[in-house]
C-alpha cells in the first residue's frame, strides 16, 4: 500500500502524529489483520519493538491448560518477581474478548432469530387454520366421495397436494426476498458468507417440519371420516 508493487524490506516510512514523527524501516510482512474488531475492514498497521515507542500497551497471550483462576495467581505471583509494584494483569479468555468483539452481530442475530421463529410459527398458524377451514367445509363432499368408493388417503394426497400449490409461490418469493436480505446483511457476518449453501436447505427443511405440523391435524380428520359420519 505504500511502497505499490516494489518490495518493502529495507524500506522507510515515517509513522506517528507531527510531535512525535519517527521513521521506521520495513523489516518484514506481515497477512492482514483484524485489530479492533473480527467485523473491520483490513487497514494498515505497523509492529514495533517497545523502545522504539513509549506509549505501547502490552497484551500477552497465554496458552494454558490451568484453570483461570490458577492461572490469575501464577501470572500474579511471576509479576511480583519482575516487576514489583506492577498492578496484577487483567485476564481475559480469548473466547470472551472474541465475543465482546462481536457483540453487535450476537445481538442482530439473536433478534432475527426471535423475529424468524415468530414468523414461522404465525406462517404455521395460519397455514393450519386455512387448511382446517377448507376441510371443515367440504366434509360432506369427502364423505360423498368415500361414499362412491373413493379412498380416504387418496382424498388426504389430493387435498395436500393442492395446498403444496399454494405454498411453492410463497416459498419461492420467500427464497427471493431472503437471497436479497443476505446480501444486504453480508457485511454484519462473520464466518459462513451470506451465500453459505447449508443455510436454504436448512431453512427449507425447518418449513417443511412447520408445514407438516400444521396440516398433520387436518389430513388426520380426513384419514378418520366416516361416511356415514360426513352426511349426517
Amino acid at each position: 500500500r505504500l511502497f505499490g508493487a516494489d518490495d518493502p524490506i529495507g524500506r522507510s516510512f515515517e509513522l506517528g502524529d507531527e510531535d512525535e514523527r519517527k521513521t521506521v524501516r520495513v523489516v518484514g510482512v506481515v497477512p492482514d489483520g483484524r485489530y479492533s474488531s473480527l467485523s473491520e475492514s483490513p487497514r494498515s498497521f505497523a509492529f514495533l519493538s517497545a523502545p522504539q515507542w513509549e506509549r505501547a500497551e502490552f497484551t500477552l497471550f497465554i496458552r494454558s491448560v490451568l484453570p483461570p483462576t490458577d492461572l490469575r495467581e501464577v501470572l500474579r505471583i511471576q509479576t511480583d518477581e519482575l516487576l514489583p509494584g506492577l498492578p496484577a494483569p487483567r485476564l481475559a479468555s480469548f473466547e470472551a474478548t472474541a465475543r465482546v468483539s462481536i457483540m453487535p452481530q450476537l445481538v442482530l442475530a439473536s433478534a432475527a432469530s426471535v423475529l424468524g421463529g415468530l414468523a414461522l410459527t404465525l406462517a404455521a398458524t395460519g397455514l393450519y387454520g386455512v387448511l382446517a377451514f377448507q376441510v371443515a367445509n367440504r366434509v360432506r363432499e369427502f364423505g360423498v366421495r368415500m361414499a362412491l368408493g373413493a379412498q380416504a388417503a387418496r382424498i388426504a394426497v389430493q387435498v395436500g397436494g393442492t395446498l403444496l400449490w399454494w405454498l411453492l409461490p410463497g416459498v419461492a418469493l420467500g427464497l427471493l426476498l431472503g437471497h436479497g436480505a443476505t446480501q444486504a446483511a453480508g457485511q454484519f457476518l462473520l464466518g459462513p458468507g451470506s451465500t453459505d449453501p447449508a443455510a436454504i436447505p436448512i431453512a427449507l427443511g425447518l418449513f417443511a417440519l412447520m408445514a407438516l405440523i400444521a396440516t398433520g391435524v387436518p389430513l388426520a380428520r380426513i384419514l378418520r371420516l366416516r361416511p356415514g359420519e360426513a352426511l349426517r
